[in-house]
């Protein structure tokens, strides 16, 4: 791995430890904060535009889950060249809604395209595809 590619798998882990921990300040550390962020979360029949949008929907996910838990699976990929980087691949999920304690369980796959900016790769573009077989 190069150091870009290495750095976006940071980014990623970090964004997976923020979840995990629920942290929306470690989440915060991943995304491009402008209004330029596009996120498909779960598909093309949603859509989140922009930062703010996306901290909004993070926060009420955060609020109504609770042992969140995410792993990536072996067939993910790191790129990065000059300024533009990509993350893909599968990754397994497992939380629990906080209200019905009903529990989440899915595979799904994840694109991440990111941007250096600075000194730091963010994400700018995010997204997720559901289902893929269940766990």
């Amino acid at each position: 791995m190069n150091p870009g590619e290495k750095a976006i798998r940071s980014v990623i882990e970090t964004l997976i430890e923020g979840l995990q921990n629920n942290d929306i300040k470690l989440l915060e550390r991943g995304y491009v904060h402008t209004r330029s962020l596009l996120v498909f979360p779960e598909g093309p029949k949603m859509k989140v535009v922009g930062w703010k949008t996306m901290r909004k929907a993070i926060a009420d996910f955060l609020r109504t889950h609770t042992n969140i838990q995410s792993r990536l699976n072996k067939d993910c990929r790191f790129i990065a060249d000059g300024r533009l980087g990509v993350f893909y691949g599968t990754y397994r999920f497992r939380a629990v809604n906080r209200r019905t304690r009903k529990r989440i369980r899915f595979t799904a796959r994840n694109t991440f395209i990111f941007r250096k900016i600075g000194r730091h790769w963010k994400v700018v573009h995010e997204h997720d595809s559901f289902p893929l077989p269940m766990l």
